[in-house]
């Protein structure tokens, strides 16, 4: 699955999920440095308050 993703410019998913290490301490002390995260995607009417939200920028090809 990671590497046919891979090729075609897209981010790995298994069963509707994927996943991503943090590369910055933004998110501390909730989520730190290295953590593995794993992302759902979900309808944007369904957010609730503190949510914790990922989205991908094609442009750095990395989920922000």
């Amino acid at each position: 699955v990671g590497m046919a993703s891979l090729k075609k410019n897209k981010i790995p998913k298994l069963f509707g999920y994927s996943f991503s290490t943090v590369i910055t301490g933004s998110m501390e002390p909730t989520i730190h440095v290295n953590d593995l995260i794993i992302i759902k995607d979900i309808p944007y009417d369904s957010l609730v308050e503190k949510d914790i939200i990922v989205y991908y920028n094609k442009d750095l090809k990395i989920n922000v």
